[in-house]
């Protein structure tokens, strides 16, 4: 009789064994794929074109563009400016002169007068490069890589932006505005409120106290700070205590020592000239 109990019970055993094996293995798989996906999830580094890889190619041209994407980059930056027609036109200058053919300021042209200009770059013309319209940048963001927006301008640009991003394919997960101006920030936020908004500063003029305050009254998401205001990991970890990421810029081919630095003190983006080589840069850990 105790032989029959203990047959029994090894087979009551076994049959529990096979009825549990597929939530097991179930479970072993989804740890197993949370190891591979940790590492990109957590603790990584947001590469940012700066201007596209402007290190290689001309400013804020869908050339730039293309090119931070050949070199790995996560994002793009460019700057965007309102023109006399309530288009958006890719652009650093509110002037033409340093980087165009044309002269004067870009409020002054329409698109169509705008793209008739060529690109100047090292004393040179392009003849195959103009400037480009907000909506043609937005046309080569591959899925997955985000486009860091900078408004030049004061909030009248805001309409023209929400019409042309509601009308694009992208995610709002993919588009970043990011502006000086407290007003257009605000205002930005008000109207597109899904969208992530960091506060630029360059850190002559203010404290981070100053920065987080500015940061909050506008509802943004995070700051971005220039490489020249005095980035401490106490200044980091105060911001991010504020419930605030903080983005740095711009890290040129002369950084080196200083992105795993600031990568160190827990800054989540570097926005660079050179994608590349600030990839290389980042700590091997």
């Amino acid at each position: 009789m105790s032989q029959q109990l203990a047959a029994s019970s090894k087979t009551l055993s076994s049959l529990r064994m096979e009825h549990h094996k597929p939530a097991m293995w179930k479970f072993s798989w989804l740890c197993l794929v949370g190891l591979f996906l940790l590492p990109s999830a957590v603790g990584a580094t947001e590469i940012i074109a700066h201007r596209g890889a402007s290190g290689y190619e001309p400013e804020n041209t869908l050339r730039a563009v293309q090119r931070a994407w050949e070199m790995g980059a996560d994002a793009t930056e460019i700057d965007v400016y309102l023109t006399k027609d309530d288009q958006i036109v890719v652009l650093h200058d509110s002037k033409l002169d340093r980087t165009t053919s044309g002269v004067g300021p870009v409020k002054d042209f329409t698109l169509a007068e705008l793209q008739e200009l060529k690109i100047r770059w090292k004393d040179e013309l392009l003849e195959d490069e103009t400037i480009p319209s907000l909506e043609q940048v937005l046309a080569i963001i591959p899925e997955g890589k985000r486009i860091f927006i900078e408004i030049k301008t004061g909030p009248e640009i805001v309409p023209a932006l929400k019409r042309i991003l509601d009308a694009c394919t992208l995610k709002d997960e993919q588009l970043v505005v990011i502006t000086f101006n407290e007003s257009t920030l605000k205002e930005s936020k008000k109207v597109l409120p899904d969208l992530k908004h960091y506060y630029l500063s360059d850190g002559k003029k203010e404290t981070i106290d100053e920065v987080i305050a500015k940061t909050k009254a506008a509802n943004a998401d995070g700051i971005n700070l220039s490489t020249k205001f005095p980035i401490t990991a106490e200044l980091v970890q105060q911001a991010k205590e504020a419930g605030y990421d903080t983005y740095v810029w711009t890290l040129r081919d002369k950084d080196s020592e200083l992105v795993p630095q600031l990568v160190e003190m827990g800054v989540v983006g570097l926005t660079t000239d050179f994608p590349d080589l600030c990839r290389d840069w980042l700590p091997t850990e």
